[in-house]
């Protein structure tokens, strides 16, 4: 905090007791006019010096700095030795399923189960409405 702020706060308060004093004074019939200036002229003199001399800005929270370190990649990374990439397959898998997976059918889709399976009718749903077979 810089000595101007500190001063401009003083200044505040003394303007604010020297009118608080006034305000006394008025009320027991001896009203001092140079209190009411001199604590006018403090209030203004000091919001002035808070004014032109703005606080510093804070400094940064130190929370989370594990992940600011990250983000500002400040660990240097290893070099990579130079060499051509492997190609990437373009088609599907041999066997034309998942791997490890029966062969045949479309690549990437679960296998289609028979309509009289559980869970085989339409949309996923149990034949027969939801209901299990043989109870009513």
């Amino acid at each position: 905090m810089s000595s101007w702020r500190r001063m401009g706060g003083f200044l505040i308060g003394l303007g604010i007791f020297f009118m608080a004093l006034f305000v006394i004074s008025d009320s027991v019939r001896q009203p001092e006019f140079n209190l009411l200036a001199g604590g006018f002229g403090c209030l203004v003199l000091g919001i002035f010096m808070l004014v032109t001399h703005p606080a510093p800005a804070a400094p940064p929270a130190p929370r989370f700095g594990v992940f600011k370190r990250r983000k500002d990649n400040t660990v240097p990374k290893r070099e990579q030795p130079q060499s051509s990439p492997a190609p990437k397959p373009t088609g599907p898998p041999a066997g034309g399923g998942k791997p490890g997976g029966p062969p045949g059918g479309p690549a990437g889709k679960p296998p289609v189960k028979p309509s009289g399976a559980p869970g085989g009718g339409k949309f996923g749903n149990p034949p027969g409405g939801g209901k299990p077979a043989g109870k009513k």
